[in-house]
């Protein structure tokens, strides 16, 4: 069994009410003299203690003393907390520090606890039984509504093994932490410690990280190597997940460090001083919150200063809930699903919280089009990692492999899985490639319909051409190869689009000519068959046929790409059948003789110099004659 349980308690409630004497009844150590005791070890964790269950196991209970730091200390610990105990003592009751207290709780997304009432020896129980249901009225549509209330006293142990057996017995209920993810710790403190230099201590939120493997310190980008790992006061090979955890990192000062920035695995996080977030205004605020108000941003161990930027309204109203986006003063790393409270900048009152959605990098208008619904369709990615990596996708056009890796801030093995999951789904294609490419099938459909709507374009915009150019759409519509031949593949296979090498047709079209255009095509035809071998330049065109070059040039290139006119080198064109006719007595000529001398070919077509050399050339570069010192041969 392994000895640490991935379960992290927290304690919440007024001052004076017994916390410390509850962590103190649970552990045996006395939360007041913490700093003075790990000092002398590894791990400076303020607030920690462990709890060893019954079974053997280690359970980390944060211990939140006062207010100010209660705030701190309960967001730097809200991604970990699986269970929180509010304490009430009997004497005092519910105290607007005890609401507050709840307030946070409930903002920071915890959904499992219990209700210590604490001092039961000091009031008669006809008092205890008051409180109770005091409690109860107040815990009315929270996670703590039906909670056990369990009342008992520190100084006497009255009630005592009770509150610890219905404890463990909560606490068995709750799944630990899976550490998923890539390992990304909030950093609480930092100290050297003679004969082993710089330490850092937190509680990961996700993944786990191994002695000798590489960490970064984000903002900051300072790299360090995991030299040894504690977690509650003993030494182990990882850190995971929901652990108290003590990190011994070398190549690292620690005076470049500060609490609030974050240890994590390079590679995969990046800070930001923009995030999007659903946020809930406190019921009990004192007044309408304003766009841009200055407020004290908190996640993690984190506190800074930024405005709240209200989105799709002018303001907010106590009690309301909308979308905002945080804008900081100074880069910090935080990631879609973390939870964060704010306060205002001055007084420093606390005015709501809620969860970070994600960050676009750029400035949201306050009443853009579609903005709520967007960042309404990000929050429901936030249900499972797969979803949130098929919205992440979903926002690119085409993704590498390694793009992918990072924005799923999953292991390589986890993303795996995942974009197996996805693919099976249908919801992403794979469109192979080294590096491997991916696409959202959306997005992929979306793609589609630019594509084919862009040739429906050029035809409207050319409307004597037959074909359109690849490399003409892979240009207008910035596609790389990859995607450009996925795109290509479909539309044929759908029987939308025809190929024919390098272009691209529709096959249904048909080019309309009105009878004027009619006759002047059969005209341009006829001067090309009128002399076969000497045929005219296109400079010459509108003076043969009695027309202008605009009226001469689409009809033209129309008989170009119908390839009934060929172009044999750069300017020269012979009808299709003068070339058809050259080939076959090429072929006679050769069979009879032996070999083409190409005067005696220039004779036998009626022609010159300046239409036989190039001719034979073309030939030769289709692959049906070769040269044999002066005369040419069939290529065998």
């Amino acid at each position: 069994m392994d000895k640490i349980f991935n379960i992290v308690i927290g304690t919440a409630g007024h001052i004076d009410h017994g916390k410390s004497s509850l962590v103190r009844s649970l552990t045996g150590i006395d939360p007041d003299r913490l700093k003075e005791e790990k000092e002398r070890g590894l791990t400076i964790d303020l607030g920690f203690a462990p709890l060893e269950l019954p079974d053997g196991r280690l359970v980390g209970i944060i211990d939140v003393p006062g207010h100010e730091r209660f705030i701190k200390n309960m967001v730097a610990g809200a991604t970990s907390i699986d269970f929180v105990i509010l304490v009430v003592a009997a004497n005092d009751g519910v105290m607007p520090q005890t609401r507050e207290h709840l307030e946070i709780m409930q903002i920071l997304g915890i959904q499992k606890g219990m209700v210590a009432l604490t001092k039961i020896d000091t009031v008669e129980s006809d008092l205890v039984f008051m409180a109770q249901e005091e409690i109860k009225n107040v815990l009315k549509g929270t996670f703590l509504e039906n909670a056990p209330i369990v009342g008992f006293s520190n100084t006497t142990g009255q009630g005592l093994d009770e509150f610890k057996r219905i404890l463990f017995n909560e606490i068995q209920k709750i799944t630990p932490s899976a550490s998923t993810g890539v390992f990304r710790m909030p950093i609480q403190r930092i100290f050297s410690k003679h004969g082993y230099g710089t330490v850092i201590t937190g509680i990961p939120v996700s993944g786990k990280i191994k002695i000798g493997e590489e960490l970064e310190i984000l903002p900051g980008e300072f790299i360090g190597r995991v030299k040894k790992i504690q977690a509650y006061g003993q030494e182990v090979e990882e850190a995971r997940e929901g652990h108290s955890t003590a990190l011994n990192v070398k190549d690292l000062d620690y005076k470049v460090i500060e609490r609030g920035q974050v240890a994590a695995c390079p590679g995969y996080f990046e800070p930001v001083t923009l995030l999007e977030a659903k946020f809930e205004y406190m019921p009990d605020a004192r007044t309408t919150l304003e766009y841009l108000t200055p407020v004290r941003f908190h996640t993690g161990t984190l506190e800074e200063m930024g405005k709240i930027a209200i989105l799709g309204k002018e303001r907010m109203e106590p009690g309301e809930t909308g979308y905002v986006q945080i804008r900081l003063d100074r880069p910090i790393l935080a990631v879609a699903g973390d939870r964060f409270v704010l306060r205002l900048s001055s007084p420093m009152l606390m005015i709501g919280g809620g969860v970070i959605i994600g960050s676009c990098g750029h400035r949201l208008k306050r009443f853009r089009n579609n903005v709520e619904e967007q960042l309404q369709e990000r929050e429901k990615s936030l249900v499972t990692p797969e979803s949130k990596l098929e919205v992440e996708i979903r926002k690119h056009c085409l993704l590498k492999e390694g793009e992918l890796l990072k924005l799923s801030q999953r292991s390589k093995e986890e993303f795996d899985v995942m974009m197996g999951n996805l693919i099976k789904e249908g919801s992403v294609l794979s469109l192979g490639g080294n590096p491997l490419r991916y696409i959202h099938t959306q997005v992929l459909e979306e793609m589609q319909v630019r594509f084919f709507n862009k040739i429906k374009e050029f035809f409207k915009q050319n409307p004597y051409k037959i074909y359109i150019k690849k490399a003409f759409l892979k240009n207008a519509l910035s596609l790389e190869n990859i995607l450009m031949d996925e795109i290509v593949s479909r539309l044929v296979a759908q029987k939308f689009l025809g190929e024919k090498g390098e272009n691209l047709f529709l096959p249904e079209r048909e080019i309309a000519l009105k009878e004027k255009e009619q006759r002047l095509l059969e005209r341009i035809e006829k001067r090309f068959l009128q002399e076969p071998f000497i045929p005219p330049s296109w400079e010459e065109l509108p003076q043969f046929l009695s027309a202008s070059s605009k009226e001469i040039a689409p009809l033209f290139e129309l008989l170009c790409e119908k390839e009934s006119i060929i172009e044999i080198e750069r300017g020269l064109f012979f009808h299709a059948k003068a070339i058809e006719e050259a080939k076959n007595r090429i072929i006679e000529t050769i069979q009879k003789q032996g070999e083409l001398v190409s005067a005696d070919f220039r004779d036998q077509l009626k022609t010159t110099r300046k239409y036989i050399i190039p001719l034979l050339d073309y030939f030769d570069k289709i692959g049906l004659t070769v040269r044999k010192e002066s005369s040419r041969v069939l290529k065998r």
